[in-house]
């Protein structure tokens, strides 16, 4: 379970040990708290990795974190205007690479970013302004990604999916 700690700002994580709950410190500060939404996933190897969003005063961070032995290690995915739903859904393939779905507040598109050997690339699924509200993945055994979201406007449901190799936005539907 992730929740903000609205006195520090910090984003925490707490996981069941089956007797006790272990909380742990994910990121954020007082001065850039983490805001918004969280989602939550478990790696190939069972352990959590979350996406999030950090306040930076002028700016929002697209946070990707995952457990690396018993440390959580932390990296910015996208830098975004600030303004916009602080949503996201966060997805990992068979093999690990992480892939984030969020609206853009700088578009007011929904967009997803996902990792490639060490660069962070995107693209766009829907270019309907004011899509992606409330966004969910998820991946099939063979890597297939799908999404569900909502538009802002007519609260209208939205389903995409991307085969491999293919991207979501070449299948939306």
């Amino acid at each position: 379970v992730t929740f903000t700690d609205t006195a520090s700002g910090e984003l925490k994580v707490a996981i069941s040990t089956g007797s006790a709950w272990l909380v742990s410190r994910i990121g954020g500060t007082a001065e850039n708290p983490c805001v918004g939404y969280t989602s939550v996933c478990l790696q190939p190897n069972g352990k959590p990795a979350v996406a999030y969003f950090q306040d930076l005063t002028t700016s929002l961070a697209l946070k990707y974190a995952r457990i690396i032995s018993s440390s959580w290690v932390t990296e910015t995915a996208r830098i975004l205007e600030r303004g916009g739903r602080c949503q996201c859904a966060l997805a990992l393939t068979p093999g690990g690479i992480p892939i984030i779905g969020y609206p853009d507040p700088g578009n007011n598109l929904f967009m997803n970013t996902w990792k490639s050997g060490g660069t962070w690339l995107m693209e766009t699924i829907d270019e309907s302004s004011n899509s992606g509200f409330s966004p969910r993945f998820c991946i099939s055994g063979l890597g297939e990604v799908y999404a569900a979201y909502f538009d802002n406007d007519g609260w209208n449901v939205y389903f995409a999916r991307a085969f491999i190799p293919r991207s979501i936005a070449e299948v939306k539907y």
